[in-house]
């Protein structure tokens, strides 16, 4: 990453004053004050990409047996783009559902039973208390009355575990309840749906793939929102990102297009670094329009982002004002003529030097 752009300064061609002082011709290339704008940049390349891009994967495993979308294709929310082979999916819903009504049969069985056992408590209790009156007038013997208190302690035990049966059976209502509606899910989730309206732009499936999604969910399409707004990330140099700010302009251009220029404006300098090769660059994010859909993602671009910007000024190459002759009495004229040895300028450096 570098600037560019040339810079106000003073006009170097008075140093061809001085060429007299040697005996050997000195030449030196000149060029015109001209008047225009003068911009400074910095200079990096980023990748194109969607702002938004959804991998669509799934959640069961199975065959593909039914794609309905295709590269390039638009889709809308909701859409089904794919399907996998639904045969094992419908069997579990068939066999959760038969679950399910075993289950119910088993409670209606089971509050039958409390019913049932119920009623022989309440008869129990009748002849009880019949027993109870004439064992208190000694008209019936102590073992005929304990015979009639221990079938009332197990009729009491019957009503209890008949109870909890139906408990049991109303519980495993409510599991196979659950398996039935895990098992539609499943056959649901079997349709491939578009989350997000947009451009399909990658397929990475066929007709008869196999996949799988047990340990990692594999991805089937790659689902772009909106093309008509890309993004450009660049990485920027530590030495130039403090000056750079959201909202500059940013001037870029594609292989694709050669001689095309577009425009973008810088939307967020990422506190992050990226530390590769002790060089320590930051991401800054360029939002570009796109409305003629001619930008791709994945295309390269090579960016300038534009940190000042003077326009209708008097101007001259910046190499100009950086030349610096190797002779010191030529340097020293040169520097008389420029006002620049007032500055208290250091050594001279080889001529040509930047």
């Amino acid at each position: 990453m570098g600037r560019g752009g040339p810079v106000i300064g003073a006009a170097a061609v008075a140093m061809a004053l001085v060429g007299c002082a040697k005996q050997e011709p000195i030449t030196f290339r000149t060029e015109a004050v001209s008047r225009g704008a003068v911009v400074e940049t910095v200079s990096s390349t980023g990748e194109l990409e969607a702002l938004v891009t959804v991998d669509v994967g799934t959640q069961v495993s199975g065959q593909i047996y039914r794609l309905t979308a295709d590269f390039n294709d638009r889709v809308t929310e909701n859409q089904v783009i794919a399907e996998i082979d639904p045969a094992t999916f419908t069997a579990r819903v068939e066999q959760a559902n038969a679950d399910l009504q075993i289950s119910r049969a088993r409670v209606t069985t089971a509050e039958a039973r409390v019913a049932e056992s119920e009623a022989a408590l309440a008869n129990i209790d009748a002849q009880w208390k019949r027993q109870q009156t004439l064992f208190d007038r000694g008209l019936v013997a102590e073992q005929a009355f304990d015979t009639l208190r221990a079938d009332r302690l197990r009729a009491e035990a019957g009503l209890k575990a008949a109870k909890s049966d139906a408990q049991l059976a109303k519980a495993q209502v409510t599991q196979a309840q659950a398996l039935l509606s895990n098992a539609r899910v499943d056959l649901e989730r079997a349709k491939i749906r578009a989350p997000i309206d947009g451009v399909i732009v990658a397929r990475e499936i066929d007709l008869g793939s196999t996949v799988a999604a047990s340990l990692q969910t594999p991805r089937l399409f790659v689902i772009a929102q909106d093309l008509s707004q890309m993004r450009v990330i660049l990485q920027v140099d530590e030495a130039d990102i403090g000056r750079v700010r959201a909202g500059q302009r940013v001037e870029f251009t594609v292989d694709a297009f050669v001689g095309a220029n577009f425009e973008g404006r810088v939307e967020q300098v990422r506190l992050n670094p990226t530390r590769a090769n002790n060089v320590v660059t930051y991401a800054v994010t360029v939002i570009t329009e796109n409305p003629g859909g001619r930008l791709l993602p994945g295309m390269t671009a090579n960016a300038s982002i534009v940190l000042e910007e003077s326009r209708d000024v008097l101007r001259v190459p910046a190499a100009a004002t950086r030349f610096r002759p190797s002779d010191p009495e030529l340097q020293a004229k040169a520097d008389a003529l420029t006002g620049r040895g007032q500055s208290g300028g250091g050594a001279p450096t080889p001529a040509g030097a930047a």
